[in-house]
């Protein structure tokens, strides 16, 4: 295993949000279990996998100071109408 990187004093890390996930258990085709937020120290259980991926992208969004979620995700007022 390769030692954690580490910025060097004031600097970031490009992407430097950094993420511990525990899978502690699998139901339902789905982990559940806890994520640590390691920049911020935060912990906070998940129920499923997609509720890990959103915890993680409103971190993402949080770090990079934006005022409001701009998701990545498609939106359904996004697509075009069937003819």
């Amino acid at each position: 295993m390769h030692p954690p990187i580490r910025p060097e004093d004031g600097q970031s890390i490009p992407g430097g949000t950094h993420f511990l996930i525990r899978i502690q258990y699998q139901q339902n085709n789905s982990w559940q279990g806890t994520i640590q937020w390691l920049d911020n120290r935060k912990i906070i259980p998940f129920r499923s996998t997609l509720e890990m991926i959103l915890l993680m992208e409103e971190a993402l969004v949080l770090h990079a100071g934006k005022d409001q979620q701009q998701s990545q995700f498609r939106h359904w007022n996004r697509e075009t109408e069937i003819g």
